[in-house]
């Protein structure tokens, strides 16, 4: 259009000029008004005539110029609406900015939930793992079970065949009280002898005090009759005779007093005797009156040891005789004595174990077979744990049981035991306290439920060691901080269920 205006501009001037040098006139009208005429309306023709091409020409500048004005408006309304949709493009911005943080905050949340769901499945495997074992325990308990019911009937004919042997027992037991009865009046009558025979010594003392009395007044006359012989010869016959009279006399009683004393050792050793074997026949008897403490009691543990995979019969041996060497040489320090003082073994019988085939008991080469025999071959890790069946005084025989139990692993190294929160803001007193009763309890009960074997002793039931510089570490530790902190025990190494549970504490 710029351009078409500037052309027609300079026509008209052209045009203009030339209608102007001719000097036109129409209806008398001057020539130079006809020239500004034929100019302006040349000038409106062209672009007239230019409109008109467009209009034939481009349907676009049709629609321009037919809705040229409501283009205009909606161009208006159209910035309006972009003005808008900047300010809520801004605000959505801001939006996803705050959604973006929350995302964030969402993301950290989902990772933390992520790695619990990851401690929960770790801790649900676990628990699967404890379901299949304590199913493959309880299938094995109920093979048990039925061996044991079984057994349980043959048991309860052999219980009526015990009851005769019971009666003949309680018959052989009243024959033996009869006899110890018996010998306790042996025992009486012997005292009895005693006595008297103390009193013919005492008697035959006296008698020889009296006769060394009568010794000496006779040397004391002796020398008076020596004093005097010269006025006394005629008596001296006599008394010479009266004096080896005396001597024979003080000779037969010297000799009545050895046979006397003899008689006495005799009858003191025969009491000894009497004594001797009256104390056997109430020990065996089992009436011996007890004043000794109880050293060893029921199910308290001896000794244990690690039972190895694929063991031979002589690894099974030798592991066998080392552990029964360390239980004879415990049960010896904590002052238990053979049942027979012709023995060396504190223990009941020669392998301290009551087994039994058909009635009969095993011998102790019969006793290390059987427990052989189950040592050796396992396709696991096993222990075997030797206790006391029965409580035992100080002096008294042991009687051992024992058990071979699976030993898998039940805490990983750096695996989290337990854990709880410590207020460290609290006195010395209740950090102590928060302490002990986190091992006490939290510690203890977590090792129940992985199953571990407890060392049973007259203390009760203990699961591992934690010493006293490792509490005073941790003690220390709380002390340096102020606010409340999660108290944590992680295992020390691989720990399997016969192991002592070794533990660190951390603070997070």
């Amino acid at each position: 259009m710029v351009v078409l205006g500037g052309v027609s501009a300079y026509v008209a001037d052209i045009l203009g000029y030339k209608i102007g040098k001719k000097r036109l006139s129409l209806w008398h009208i001057r020539p130079k008004y006809i020239a500004r005429t034929a100019v302006v309306i040349t000038g409106a023709l062209i672009p007239l005539v230019v409109i008109l091409l467009w209009l034939l020409i481009s349907s676009s500048f049709r629609t321009w110029l037919s809705e040229g004005q409501q283009a205009i408006e909606k161009a208006k309304q159209a910035q309006s609406s972009l003005e808008k949709t900047m300010t809520d493009k801004a605000n959505a911005e801001n939006e996803l900015n705050i959604k973006k943080k929350d995302y964030e905050i969402a993301s950290n949340q989902l990772q933390k939930t992520s790695n619990t769901l990851k401690e929960l499945k770790g801790t649900l495997q676990n628990l699967q793992n404890d379901i299949k074992k304590n199913k493959e325990q309880y299938e094995k308990t109920k093979q048990q079970f039925d061996v044991a019911k079984a057994s349980l009937v043959t048991a309860q004919a052999k219980v009526q065949q015990t009851k005769g042997d019971l009666i003949k027992a309680q018959a052989s037991l009243t024959k033996a009280l009869t006899e110890v009865k018996k010998a306790q009046d042996d025992y009486k009558a012997a005292e009895g002898q005693k006595k008297e025979v103390q009193k013919d010594y005492n008697m035959l003392l006296s008698k020889n005090l009296e006769l060394t009395n009568k010794n000496s007044q006779l040397e004391t006359s002796n020398s008076d009759l020596q004093s005097s012989l010269r006025t006394l010869q005629d008596n001296i016959s006599t008394l010479s005779k009266q004096i080896d009279g005396l001597k024979s006399d003080k000779v037969k009683a010297e000799s009545d007093y050895a046979k006397a004393r003899g008689d006495l050792e005799e009858a003191q050793s025969q009491l000894t005797a009497v004594r001797i074997a009256a104390r056997e026949d109430l020990v065996q008897s089992e009436f011996r009156f007890r004043t000794s403490r109880v050293e060893f009691v029921i199910g308290e543990e001896l000794a244990r040891t690690i039972v190895p995979p694929a063991l031979s019969p002589e690894g099974a041996q030798s592991l066998y005789r080392t552990m029964m060497r360390k239980v004879r040489a415990i049960s010896t320090e904590r002052g238990a004595k053979p049942s027979d003082k012709n023995d060396k073994i504190p223990f009941i019988g020669n392998s301290g174990f009551i087994i039994t085939s058909q009635g009969v008991p095993l011998d102790e080469q019969a006793v290390e077979n059987f427990w052989v025999n189950q040592l050796r071959g396992r396709k696991d890790y096993g222990v075997f744990i030797v206790k006391t069946s029965m409580n035992r005084l100080i002096g008294e025989p042991v009687i051992l049981a024992a058990d071979i139990l699976n030993n898998p692993i039940v805490f990983r190294k750096g695996e989290i035991v337990a854990e709880t929160k410590i207020d460290a803001s609290g006195s010395d007193n209740q950090i102590r306290a928060t302490i002990h009763e986190f091992l006490a309890t939290f510690v203890n009960t977590r090792a129940r439920v992985r199953r571990m074997i407890p060392v049973v002793s007259k203390d009760g039931e203990s699961y591992g060691n934690f010493t006293e510089e490792q509490f005073f570490t941790i003690f220390e530790r709380v002390k340096t901080i102020t606010r409340q902190a999660r108290l944590v025990a992680v295992a020390q190494s691989d720990t399997r269920a016969g192991d002592p549970l070794l533990i660190d504490l951390e603070l997070h």
